[in-house]
């Protein structure tokens, strides 16, 4: 019996003790998952206040077609249409590499929004993007929401491109820094002002073969370090929106091809120079030191997307891209060297 006794409060004793580290575990989990919401918190309100913009992408999306004009702010983002159904894409649409890859490294220069304008062909069906020029942008109190374009560099760059044989401007890019490459309404009113400025054809809907992109480098939900671009052209550009500057239109996606045959190092890293002078002259470029997301810096998510286009380039066709980790290096190292140049 004396054994028993015994064996039974050794039991109870060992019972107690478990529930107190129960209570003692429950108490240390609870206490770590209101450190990470705390965390998390703490993350989100950083970016908030880092970027105002945000609001723009929580904002609900209009349709131009469903929203009356008066309804719609400058910022507000509108989706994207794709072609399809009974309307087609009005023309064809290539792109050099050499492209997406210039308006990577100009965008991830500065935290505010770069721009610039696109050179290439047309021949009545196939619109040909081959080259990307970087252009100056008005410093202005919004720059991280909102982009001008600074007339003298567009002058200068449509005589660069009136200088080339058969090349004319057929589009202009922008960046989102911080948020989605969705056009905003002040966006589309641009590409509208754009079409009517550098095109003269035009079909009965309005539609001109002059396009847009816009990419976003450092949107901190992004999969991964590869920055997102979006390609789009306006449609039915008829309506004056009230109270607007100018005339609104649908955006609808561009599908496109790509054409590896178009690279030229010499023209890259020409046009790299171009991109930093135009930030650096408008006083607006970034730390890249300073860090992306997590552990990451912008310096290494710049490396990481450029590489990304280079071994897309490489794999399409090989042997295009001479020396890719010294052009990489070349280019990290001019793009840290601008901030200090500002």
């Amino acid at each position: 019996k004396l054994a028993g006794k015994g064996e039974e409060e050794e039991r109870q004793k060992q019972q107690a003790e478990n529930e107190q580290k129960g209570k003692a575990n429950s108490k240390k989990g609870e206490k770590e998952k209101a450190e990470k919401k705390t965390a998390e918190n703490v993350s989100v309100a950083r970016v908030e206040t880092r970027n105002p913009a945000r609001q723009r992408q929580a904002a609900r999306a209009a349709r131009l077609g469903n929203a009356p004009n008066n309804e719609l702010d400058d910022l507000q983002l509108v989706d994207l249409r794709p072609f399809g159904g009974n309307l087609e894409q009005p023309f064809a649409v290539s792109v050099s590499p050499e492209v997406p890859f210039v308006m990577d490294f100009h965008a991830h220069l500065s935290m505010s929004e770069v721009i610039g304008l696109l050179a290439g062909r047309w021949d009545g069906q196939t619109l040909a993007v081959e080259r990307a020029f970087p252009c100056r942008a008005l410093p202005t109190d919004d720059a991280h929401v909102n982009v001008e374009l600074d007339p003298v560099s567009e002058t200068t760059v449509r005589e660069a491109v009136a200088a080339q044989e058969g090349w004319q401007v057929v589009g202009w890019y922008h960046s989102h820094p911080l948020f989605r490459p969705t056009p905003s309404v002040k966006d589309i009113e641009n590409q509208n002002n754009y079409q009517s400025l550098f095109t003269q054809t035009q079909d009965a809907e309005g539609t001109v073969p002059f396009i847009a992109s816009i990419v976003t480098p450092f949107d901190e939900s992004l999969p991964s370090e590869r920055s997102v671009f979006s390609y789009w052209l306006v449609r039915n550009a008829r309506q004056r929106r009230k109270g607007g500057q100018g005339e609104l239109g649908i955006p609808y996606s561009v599908d496109l091809s790509f054409d590896y045959s178009k690279w030229d190092q010499n023209e890259v890293k020409a046009s790299m120079d171009q991109a930093v002078k135009a930030v650096t002259t408008s006083g607006l470029a970034c730390d890249l030191l300073e860090p992306w997301r997590f552990s990451t810096t912008r310096k290494q998510k710049l490396h990481d997307s450029l590489n990304c286009l280079l071994e897309e380039i490489e794999q399409q066709q090989a042997g295009t891209v001479k020396d890719k980790d010294g052009l990489l290096a070349d280019m990290l190292k001019t793009a840290v060297e601008a901030y200090t140049r500002k």
